[in-house]
């Protein structure tokens, strides 16, 4: 056997025996050793490896495409049980090296095409009143989830911040939803608060995904705007949509404001926090929200720009400079506190002012020379 069909080998039984697990895989350094590490559910990988599992995998995959075409147009006269058997086996290895191939390469448009036909196949096939298919279906774009989870939230290079990938990752959730809708719609529908209680379920894991993507690659605004397609997807799909679009924002406002004072200077979690606001009406939680943004920044002496923007930003789409002014106020300095604040008149001289979120700045400044 070659060192690539050995590769190819040792990488699907990896994915084949994955069992809708999520792993994580990591590209291992040559001084490292391996080629290939395994712990549980933790994969360390190097890159060579990685290159020579692709070449097999590609060639098993385009010459398995064309031996499926033949096979599908061999079958349609005919329902030999033995030719249905071999075409199964077929697709099961094009789909594991498709698999292989978009660890190698995230932006192979004709492998991620490829898994989506297969499960439209299914999607157009199945039917809620036969429980078995229906359950086939499930499965298949659940283990479809956990495998683009394998790769956004692995320490891979590109992957986490992969347009293919998430775009994918959001066609497959929308599929899935219409199969699990579809089986709420039989008699045995669930309560309406029990569907909202597994909607917020799958907004949650969803969020966290999207955070562990964001950490392994800054400011990662493919996945901040998957999340905002997926937020008008969830909301849109319930009678009150924009109640429901509420109740999801809420639901991620604290962790994301967290995860934003966590890594202040990705922009890109930040404007996500300003969309989510947006979405919520409620005025004291987008205050509480600001307020602790500037506070935070206020305290330990944060000038980067990104918290700075979006406290500005926030303050004047929600009309909340009272609240940010009040916060950094100077007490016993109104002279000082004046000359901080932001100011957008324009200067008799012509020259331009600085930024609004300068000002804001200046004034944090300010209040903590005052304090000290």
């Amino acid at each position: 056997m070659s060192p690539a069909d050995h590769a190819f080998q040792q990488l699907a039984h990896i994915f084949s025996t994955r069992a809708n697990r999520v792993l994580e895989i990591e590209i291992l350094p040559p001084t490292l050793g391996g080629p290939l590490l395994q712990d549980g559910c933790s994969i360390g990988i190097t890159k060579k490896f990685l290159a020579q599992a692709f070449v097999t995998a590609r060639q098993v995959f385009f010459e398995g495409s064309k031996d499926l075409e033949k096979s599908e147009a061999s079958l349609t006269n005919s329902s030999s049980e033995d030719g249905n058997t071999c075409r199964l086996k077929s697709v099961e290895d094009i789909s594991v090296a498709s698999e292989i191939i978009l660890l190698f390469d995230c932006e192979h448009l004709t492998a991620c095409n490829w898994r989506k036909r297969s499960l439209m196949v299914l999607t157009q096939n199945h039917s809620p009143k036969t429980p078995i298919d229906h359950e086939t279906l499930i499965h298949a774009l659940s283990s479809e989830v956990t495998l683009m989870s394998t790769f956004m939230c692995s320490p891979l290079r590109r992957h986490t911040k992969s347009p293919t990938l998430w775009e994918h990752r959001l066609w497959v959730l929308k599929h899935l939803l219409r199969a699990q809708a579809s089986t709420l719609a039989q008699p045995q529908t669930e309560p309406q608060s029990s569907a909202m209680e597994n909607m917020l379920e799958l907004w949650k894991e969803e969020v966290s995904v999207v955070f562990r993507a964001g950490e392994l690659h800054p400011r990662n605004y493919y996945a901040f705007s998957y999340l905002r397609e997926l937020h008008h997807v969830l909301s849109s799909g319930m009678e009150d949509s924009v109640g429901c679009a509420t109740v999801l924002a809420q639901s991620a406002n604290g962790s994301t404001l967290e995860w934003c004072l966590a890594h202040t200077t990705d922009i890109s979690g930040w404007m996500f926090l300003l969309y989510l606001l947006h979405a919520i009406p409620n005025v004291a939680i987008r205050t509480n929200t600001i307020t602790k943004a500037v506070c935070f920044a206020r305290d330990i002496g944060w000038e980067g720009e990104s918290l700075w923007t979006f406290v500005d930003l926030a303050a004047s789409a929600f009309l909340l400079d009272g609240p940010v002014t009040d916060t950094l106020s100077i007490a016993h300095n109104p002279v000082a506190e004046a000359r901080a604040r932001p100011n957008d008149k324009t200067r008799k001289d012509g020259a331009r002012w600085e930024p609004r979120w300068k000002g804001w700045m200046a004034m944090a400044r300010a209040y903590r020379a005052n304090s000290q």
